[in-house]
């Protein structure tokens, strides 16, 4: 699912509490990896990732096509 935080409540903490949690949840349920989509554009996000140790692990190019 696509989680993010509304611009009026960021760099307040709340998307790093939001994923200390779900990373616990995660961790409880024994899962092994835990892997994120990020666009390259978005530093914030990035930077916020990194910060409790994520790493890069790949890049993709990813095509969707309306119907018309």
């Amino acid at each position: 699912e696509n989680v993010y935080t509304v611009p009026e409540a960021r760099s307040q903490g709340v998307a790093t509490t939001l994923l200390a949690h779900s990373l616990d949840h995660c961790q409880r349920a024994l899962f092994e990896q835990v892997i994120l989509k990020v666009n390259d554009d978005n530093h914030d996000a990035i930077r916020l990732y990194e910060s409790i140790g994520f790493k890069p692990a790949a890049s993709f190019v990813g095509y969707h096509r309306i119907a018309s």
